[in-house]
């Protein structure tokens, strides 16, 4: 009984260190963006604060793919984006821009993605490695002398743009990233695209013109009136139409004071908005009948 016991104590032991031992994420492949910009955010949800915007093309590597979200590490940052976006692979090499630390001590580096590859080099904890690629749960890896090849991900931790290092999988921004607020709301307002339209409507269950740029600004602490006519009227300041930038928003109607409609500009001759003759949120080209009906444009932020 007393060997018993003490048995019983020391596996629970065991499991108490194992617990206690924060583990690190390990990456599944990588990826890049296919999308213009797309939001980084702390959690795999709309609602979510964003961390920052990641460009389009931009080389990510990604460690976990779930329901329509993908955890991805962006120039040492970890957070999730909408996998739509994200054009995966088990292998990718690319110009990745940020540096690995070594975890461990006596660290190996093979020859290939596999611990039946050669070793090729030892490193201890600290060590600053150039991020080059990705293969399933390797990162392949080079030295300052240039010498490369790969090491396990959860053996290595990520250092983000601003030389401070944060652990595979952690969720702590890491920079603050240099687009445009205007753009970043872009990039909001694309995750709802074909979210239905709703008269009336200002939330995920569906949405009107309006409340379209109503709900996508919020998400920035920024409010305004309800309907188009009154958003016209009061809110922003008015800017010419050869001087729009992303998030600006275009009203149309007949007349300054006969606005039937809001939409928001993304760039490239085009605007994405809560459209009812589509029954949806579309991106349309500011043609034809847009232009004609285009009374003006107001910048929000």
């Amino acid at each position: 009984m007393k060997n018993s016991i003490t048995k019983t104590l020391a596996l629970c032991l065991a499991a108490a260190c194992l617990l206690a031992v924060p583990a690190s994420a390990d990456t599944i492949g990588g990826g890049t963006i296919s999308a213009d910009a797309l939001n980084l955010r702390t959690e795999a949800s709309l609602t979510a604060p964003v961390k920052l915007l990641v460009p389009g093309g931009a080389f990510v590597l990604v460690e976990e793919q779930k329901n329509g979200w993908t955890k991805i590490v962006y120039e040492g940052t970890a957070g999730y984006v909408s996998s739509q976006y994200v054009s995966y692979a088990e292998s990718a090499e690319g110009q990745y821009g940020f540096a690995a630390e070594v975890t461990g001590t006596d660290v190996r580096m093979r020859s290939g993605p596999s611990t039946s590859d050669n070793v090729i080099g030892n490193f201890d904890e600290g060590e600053r490695l150039s991020v080059l690629g990705v293969s399933g749960s390797w990162l392949k890896v080079a030295t300052e002398s240039g010498a490369s090849g790969y090491i396990r991900s959860d053996l290595l931790k990520y250092s983000a743009g601003s030389g401070e290092s944060t652990s595979a999988g952690e969720n702590t921004p890491a920079y603050v990233n240099p687009a445009t607020l205007g753009e970043q709301i872009v990039a909001t307002a694309k995750e709802y695209l074909d979210y239905r339209y709703v008269w009336g409507g200002m939330s995920t269950a569906g949405f009107d013109c309006s409340g379209f740029v109503n709900y996508v600004y919020k998400q920035y602490d920024y409010s305004m009136n309800r309907v188009a006519q009154s958003i016209y009227t009061n809110d922003g300041v008015s800017v010419d139409m050869d001087s729009l930038q992303p998030g600006d928003l275009l009203f149309f109607g007949y007349s300054g004071t006969s606005v039937t409609h809001v939409g928001m500009y993304i760039g490239d001759g085009q605007m994405i908005h809560a459209s009812s003759s589509d029954g949806k949120v579309v991106i349309t080209d500011l043609e034809g009948y847009y232009s004609r009906k285009c009374v003006g444009a107001k910048r929000i932020i």
